[in-house]
């Protein structure tokens, strides 16, 4: 949804507005966003028999990211580094969407790049982040829904709105809309390191796409590394393969040349 709004508004922007360039808009945004979201709703109200379910979830004040849940590497090893040099910052469970370390890396360079633009008066430069268009509109779009899972504007807004914000309240987690950045950023990231890496010589082009490459792989493990133990629920009569256990020990008194 937010990546749509962005595309459109931006096709636009991007030639003079007429109307049938507005009709073509309004055409796709109804289809993309309007009908969906109504065959959705009419779905759920014709099968949901359940009458008394809240409309005001608790949440939607509380479950907030912020800068350190994107850009933090918790549970990382190398978060160990940091912490002797920097206090941990604090950001609700919910709200933890660590981008990777390259994508933190690309980020830091695409934010320097974005300062030093605005502050020279190159508008229009700023905003180009990559060189495709449609990379922009995403790198955009995953900014507001990171700025939307920060809680803005509804943090600086009186707490009582929320009885006037119809289905909007019911988004209880809004630290989960950071997730668009995530997937967003990383693409922009693999793009801009593709871009730099055909600059430079072949030996340097494969060093740099191992480095980017193993940075991935290493957030990835390390992330999943601590899974297995919680997700595999070992049964113990069916490790048990020598027929030690009370309740598998009558399978030694089969004759198995019997069958």
């Amino acid at each position: 949804c937010v990546i749509a709004v962005f595309f459109w508004a931006l096709l636009l922007t991007r030639e003079p507005v007429s109307r049938s360039r507005i009709r073509f808009a309004l055409m796709h945004v109804f289809m993309q966003l309007v009908l969906p979201y109504a065959l959705i709703q009419t779905v759920l109200f014709s099968v949901d028999h359940i009458t008394d379910r809240t409309q005001n979830p608790w949440g939607f004040w509380v479950y907030h990211s912020n800068l350190a849940g994107v850009i933090y590497p918790y549970g990382k090893p190398y978060a160990a580094l940091l912490e002797d040099i920097f206090p941990v910052p604090t950001a609700q469970w919910e709200g933890k969407a660590f981008i990777g370390l390259l994508s933190v890396i690309v980020f830091i360079g695409v934010t320097v790049t974005f300062l030093k633009r605005m502050l020279n008066r190159e508008f229009r430069a700023a905003l180009k982040i990559t060189d495709h268009t449609l990379l922009n509109v995403f790198f955009w779009s995953g900014v507001a829904g990171m700025i939307y899972s920060f809680g803005f504007p509804f943090n600086i807004l009186p707490a009582s709105l929320t009885d006037h914000l119809g289905p909007v309240k019911l988004m209880r987690t809004l630290g989960r809309f950071n997730w668009i950045f995530y997937y967003v950023m990383n693409l922009v990231a693999f793009y801009l390191v593709s871009q730099w890496e055909k600059t430079k010589r072949p030996g340097i082009r494969a060093m740099i796409l191992s480095a980017a490459c193993a940075m991935v792989w290493y957030d990835a493990w390390s992330h999943v590394k601590g899974y297995q133990d919680t997700l595999c629920n070992r049964i113990e009569e069916l490790d048990d393969t020598a027929n030690e256990l009370p309740g598998n020990a009558w399978l030694k008194d089969l004759d198995v040349k019997r069958y």
